[in-house]
Formats: C-alpha cells, sequence, structure tokens
C-alpha cells in the first residue's frame, strides 16, 4: 500500500480490503515498536557510558561490549576508529576515559530512526549533548565543566542471542561535527557512585538489580507484507 494508504482507507472504506487493511496496521505498528526500541537501546547506550566514563573499569566496558555491540561492531568518530572488536575497543575507549573525562552525561535529542524493511538495519541520528567535567592537565581542562555538541550518525543491526530472540546492537557508533563550550571560571562538584543511579541499575549485578529493558527481549512479529519502505 502506498504511503497514504490510511488516509485512502479513511476517504473510501467500503471500497479497501480488510486483510490488506489488517498487513498495513501490522506493518507500521512494528515499525513504530522498533522505532521505540531503537531509542530505548539508545538510551540505555548512552547510560553505559557515562558508566564507564566515571569508573573507568575494565569489567564494566566488557559488559558494555558484550551487551550492546555487535561482535564485530565500532566507534567511528572525527578523530579516527576504534575497533572493530572488544579488545581494540576496551584498550582506547578506557584510555580516553582515565585521562580525559572526570564525568560525562550523554544525552540524545531530536532522535531520527530510519529501519529496513524488515527491521533488521536502523540508522540513528540525533545531537549529541555531553555536559561533562574534563581531566586534561596538559590542555588545562583538569576540574572544568564543558559542554560538547555532537551529532550522532549510527548504525545498528538486530542479532541473535542464541535463544532466538533478535536484539538491537551497535554496529557503528558514529560521531560528527564536535563543539565545544567551555567555561574557564566554573569549578564543578565531583559525582559519586551512586549505586541507586540509573546509570548503575543493571540485571547481571544482583546488589544493583533494579528495571532493565524488557522490551528489548520480546521477540518482533513475524510479518509478510510484502512491503519494502520504511515509511510510517
Amino acid at each position: 500500500m502506498a504511503a497514504n494508504a490510511i488516509d485512502e482507507i479513511l476517504r473510501s472504506p467500503n471500497d479497501v480490503d480488510m486483510q490488506t487493511v489488517v498487513v498495513e496496521l501490522a506493518r507500521r505498528v512494528r515499525f513504530l515498536e522498533e522505532t521505540e526500541n531503537v531509542k530505548r537501546f539508545m538510551s540505555h547506550f548512552g547510560r553505559w557510558l557515562d558508566r564507564v566514563e566515571l569508573t573507568c573499569d575494565t569489567q564494566d566496558f566488557s559488559t558494555l561490549c558484550a551487551e550492546k555491540f555487535a561482535p564485530d561492531g565500532y566507534m567511528d568518530a572525527f578523530w579516527g576508529q576504534w575497533g572493530p572488536g572488544a579488545e581494540d575497543l576496551t584498550e582506547k575507549f578506557l584510555d580516553f576515559a582515565k585521562t580525559s573525562v572526570n564525568w560525562a552525561v550523554h544525552c540524545y535529542l531530536h532522535q531520527e530512526v530510519d529501519l529496513n524493511s524488515d527491521c533488521t538495519e536502523a540508522h540513528f541520528h540525533a545531537q549529541e549533548i555531553v555536559p561533562m567535567k574534563g581531566k586534561m592537565a596538559e590542555t588545562q581542562t583538569e576540574g572544568k565543566f564543558m559542554w560538547l555538541f555532537l551529532e550522532n550518525d549510527s548504525d545498528l543491526v538486530k542479532i541473535d542471542d542464541g535463544n532466538g530472540n533478535l536484539l538491537w546492537r551497535m554496529k557503528r557508533y558514529g560521531l560528527r561535527e564536535m563543539k565545544l563550550v567551555q567555561q574557564d571560571d566554573t569549578q564543578w562538584v565531583d559525582i559519586d557512585i551512586n549505586p541507586e543511579s540509573w546509570m548503575f541499575k543493571h540485571p547481571e549485578h544482583p546488589q544493583l538489580r533494579s528495571h532493565h529493558n524488557v522490551m528489548e527481549n520480546v521477540k518482533p512479529p513475524h510479518l509478510h507484507s510484502g512491503a519494502d519502505v520504511n515509511t510510517i
């Protein structure tokens, strides 16, 4: 059906085959659900970046790689590429976190998600805004508050977790066009590691167990609408 199929149905409801209507609506619901799942995945991904840059913990980043990156996933930024592979990602990201960031909060605004026809690949675009406290003495950002404004341009794929569940994973985390705003005369307090914060609510840690993304573990419906476009 065309992109304006719903308008056609509303104009001439008696002239439309109901089976066609049901298939079209199911297709659209699937795209809406998967769009929301991608946005939810990115929220969780951003919180894991917050956590790793705060703790600089190898196990934390290993969990991020295992649960959020595809096996061949990588970071693709204006300064170069980290990965593919968990070993290279871990080494380069933790080196950056230990030398450059005291704490940071990754926020994704103006989110746009484009899906392929069977909802197994996604492109995510957003304005990534990162308030942070710097750590680099050589660039005089030690203890200084900064705002980073970046364009996030990332690719995600669905991967079978081995139990028949198709889960979103990061294929390419892309960062473009960084803008930096710095307040040289402002010293910001440190952030304490708070187990009750969302950053640390993760099901693999029993002492921190709380909410976790049940939507991500739901199998997508297997629809066969024959649609080859991603227009909602």
